[in-house]
Formats: structure tokens, sequence, C-alpha cells
């Protein structure tokens, strides 16, 4: 369901905003996801980073990595 979002007028929409690109990236975070769902978040961030419009770059927040 979740990589469909990608198809419609509506997923990409909310696809291309940054808080969505955001929020993708610090879910990439959490310790105990599985394999299909770092799946999905890739193939969702993949889908989503063409979408955006280049300001809108400069409003995502980076989540802190560290190890």
């Amino acid at each position: 369901m979740l990589n469909n979002m990608s198809t419609s007028k509506m997923g990409k929409d909310i696809l291309s905003q940054p808080s969505c690109v955001s929020k993708l990236l610090s879910l990439l975070l959490e310790p105990k996801l599985s394999p299909k769902m770092i799946l999905t978040i890739i193939q969702l961030c993949h889908s989503a980073l063409p979408l955006m419009s280049l300001e809108g770059f400069s409003h995502i927040n980076l989540p802190r990595w560290s190890l």
C-alpha cells in the first residue's frame, strides 16, 4: 500500500513535502525495523526525492546518525 502511494497525485504531493522525507529518514534510525520495512522506506525515499523542488531540499531535517 505504501509503495503505491507514489502513483497517485495525492501520494506524490505528500511525498514531495520536506517534512515527509524528513520523517522517512528518521524512521530508518528505528532499531527494530524489519528488512521489508527498511526496503519500503528506501523505496519511498527513492520516489520522493525526484518529486521535490530544489528549495525543498533545504528544508529537510536530517536526523542525527550515530553508531
